[in-house]
């Protein structure tokens, strides 16, 4: 049995090295969104015997989508950061020989009064995401699984509502020069950084992006404690490593609110644990934590020139590194009902929280502390509870088990993060 696990181990890594070459680069680990992770608690069921293959799927949708602000109030996507973008300030920070410094100089004399040159951004977010797995379960309580997901996301109804008024000379120059057509000025504008046609800033269509996201390969151990006592009846320890692999799409830095699909082109490194007690033979419940670190990278990514710029259009495309904040994720979770059977209803609270980024500039051309003042680099928390019911066909250990449930994801409470109320299902198969 042990050579035998040990030749399917490798043969689970050269599926490993083959998916991970499917990708184009690299939404789950840096991006504030509540979609589904492959080291969910209610992807993973009890161990099974060793020897059993476990091929999974899981599908989610957003029905709808919104945002926390800065200050934890709801709001627009594109407003999560600011409520506004400064179309103004957006132009500081540029050599004065450059179109865009040309462009400052020329408005030097419309100062911002609150209103001047502010645009007020909206847009829907759609989200669609699944995830295939498979798993294989070895002697001493241990497993490894392979998860890689799908995403389909859209960004539509895009609107610039401009703020400036129609009073002073100034505003009528602000309205010309930016605001009466702000996608198209903010094109034409970023045509002129860099290499031109490579940094175009497309701020007025609407976009839809399928891809895979990052692969990610679990090591679990797994192991129940029976107890023989009136009211607790078992304790079961889980711990969890794991490797994200960038197979996923990255940031495309020339669309209006880029959405990476996966750790953005950068490798992870996942861990967590869990304790599990089980009361009677009908209730359970645990606490999980997870925690992730993804390693830093170098490449071209939009940056603010200016500490008073907003996050949301940036003029600024150069090439800088990265230093991701480190994530954290804790899970508070019951659940009632026939383990034996398989059928059960539960119910969890997930509180996410990632730290801030850290930006290094390759150029000594701009301002590191400008670039690092970007509130999109700030910490970010997220609170959901979750209703999960699932059921199963087929006896307990057996081959050609089907287990399933169905889920829902509530947002209630976050800081610059994306709240999507999410359905969900999910189906394994046991052999």
């Amino acid at each position: 049995m042990i050579k035998k696990s040990i030749q399917l181990l490798f043969k689970m890594v050269k599926v490993v090295c083959l998916l991970s070459l499917i990708g184009n680069g690299s939404v789950y680990a840096n991006f504030p969104i509540n979609v589904v992770r492959p080291y969910d608690i209610d992807m993973h069921w009890a161990p099974q015997p060793a020897g059993t293959w476990e091929y999974g799927v899981v599908g989610e949708f957003a029905g709808t989508v919104n945002a926390y602000n800065s200050d934890g109030k709801k709001t627009n996507v594109l407003q999560m950061w600011e409520c506004n973008v400064d179309s103004l300030a957006m132009l500081r920070g540029f050599p004065s020989e450059t179109d865009i410094g040309q462009t400052n100089a020329l408005l030097a004399g419309a100062t911002d009064n609150g209103v001047r040159g502010h645009v007020v951004p909206t847009g829907t977010l759609n989200v669609w995401d699944a995830s295939l797995s498979i798993r294989y379960f070895f002697p001493a309580n241990l497993s490894l699984g392979i998860y890689l997901p799908l995403y389909t996301m859209s960004l539509g109804d895009i609107k610039w509502n401009d703020l400036t008024r129609n009073v002073t000379d100034e505003d009528l120059l602000v309205k010309e020069i930016l605001t009466d057509d702000f996608p198209k000025h903010v094109r034409e504008l970023s045509e002129t950084f860099g290499c031109k046609g490579k940094n175009t800033l497309d701020i007025g269509n609407s976009w839809k992006k399928t891809g895979l996201g990052d692969l990610t390969v679990l090591g679990v151990w797994s192991k129940n404690f029976p107890q023989v006592k009136p009211v607790l009846k078992n304790v079961r320890l889980t711990g969890r490593l794991g490797l994200t692999i960038p197979t996923g799409l990255k940031t495309d830095e020339n669309l209006l609110f880029p959405i990476p699909y996966g750790n953005d082109g950068a490798l992870g490194v996942v861990f967590g644990l869990n304790v599990e007690l089980q009361w009677y033979n009908w209730i359970r419940g645990g606490v999980q934590a997870d925690f992730w670190k993804v390693f830093g990278d170098t490449r071209d990514r939009r940056v603010k020139t200016d500490t008073s710029q907003t996050d949301l259009v940036l003029l600024g495309k150069i090439r800088t590194h990265k230093e991701w904040g480190f994530n954290r994720r804790y899970t508070l979770y019951l659940e009632l009902g026939d383990f034996t059977r398989g059928y059960s209803v539960g119910f969890a609270y997930q509180y996410f929280n990632k730290g801030g980024d850290r930006l290094n500039l390759v150029s000594n051309t701009y301002s590191t502390l400008a670039a690092e003042s970007a509130t999109s680099l700030e910490e970010w928390k997220l609170h959901n509870i979750i209703l999960d019911v699932s059921g199963s066909f087929g006896e307990k250990n057996t081959s050609g088990r089907t287990r399933f449930s169905f889920f829902y994801k509530h947002p209630f409470n976050g800081t610059r993060a994306v709240a999507a109320k999410m359905f969900g299902a999910r189906f394994v198969l046991d052999f």
